[in-house]
């Protein structure tokens, strides 16, 4: 705005084209500055927006491919920058996501077969398996030691 009044001030002077030219060029430059700050500050990384969509999206049958067409990657640099900056696989991130919410769901009393549905696993045994190797247990008996 200082630069846009400088700018105001030379023209009306009637100085010369030059001091002119060099307040206009400052003044596009500094707008340039502060429009490229307001895109950093907003601006978020490829991981970012992964993990945005995987949060909104997990329940669904969500893969790499899906998530990486979808913010218009590849699902190499997808893998590599959201491991890089989040120190844990895509998938891995996913089955978190999952495992808590399965938890989440039982504490709620819930059927397995309601809980493998709503996450997206197509078949009850398929979740039985996933949820025993994440937890050691099986969810009918991780319900149990946590009512006794």
């Amino acid at each position: 705005i200082d630069c846009y009044k400088k700018t105001r001030e030379v023209m009306e002077s009637g100085v010369n084209l030059d001091k002119y030219m060099d307040s206009f060029y400052e003044l596009i430059n500094r707008s340039i500055s502060l429009y490229q700050e307001i895109i950093n500050d907003e601006q978020k990384s490829i991981p970012e927006l992964a993990k945005e969509y995987i949060d909104k999206t997990y329940k669904q049958n969500i893969s790499l491919s899906k998530i990486a067409k979808h913010l218009f990657t590849s699902k190499e640099y997808l893998s590599f920058a959201f491991k890089n900056k989040y120190h844990i696989t895509i998938s891995q991130y996913i089955l978190e996501l999952k495992m808590k919410e399965a938890v989440g769901l039982l504490n709620k009393g819930l059927k397995n077969s309601q809980i493998a549905e709503c996450l997206s696993y197509h078949s009850i045994t398929y979740f039985y398996k996933v949820f025993k190797k994440y937890y050691g247990c099986t969810p009918g008996e991780y319900k149990n030691k946590k009512k006794g």
